[in-house]
């Protein structure tokens, strides 16, 4: 019987073989952007806003990863004016001059602060 369904039998182990390549690349297709995106994910809880995800050509992921790189440059875009705006607040109170009136004054108060009473 064997060698009667010789050409049967090696034409279903090609199929074999070759479903199984398929199911491989198919299956490595949609693992690569669900593990840079996880990669992304991380960056993000490390504050690393440095990470950009590299299109892969499906349609569908490239969308999300447009998104997710645009909101890494308005990350990066609003921490940058922060610090800048921390170094020019810093800057001022250190080049203001001390107890005139129109200084900036920092204090550290424990108590309540009274209210005047108006009539």
């Amino acid at each position: 019987m064997f060698r009667e369904n010789k050409w049967l039998f090696l034409v279903s182990e090609l199929l074999i073989l070759v479903s199984l390549w398929f199911s491989r690349s198919l299956y490595l297709q949609l693992l690569r952007p669900l593990k840079m995106l996880t990669e992304g994910a991380e960056a993000l809880k490390d504050k690393d806003f440095s990470v950009r995800l590299i299109k892969t050509g499906q349609t569908e992921m490239d969308a999300l990863i447009k998104v997710y790189n645009q909101m890494l440059d308005q990350l990066r875009h609003e921490r940058t004016m922060q610090e800048q705006q921390h170094f020019f607040l810093e800057k001022l109170i250190y080049t203001s001059p001390p107890a005139s009136s129109s200084s900036i004054m920092t204090a550290k108060c424990n108590k309540p602060i009274p209210r005047r009473k108006t009539c």
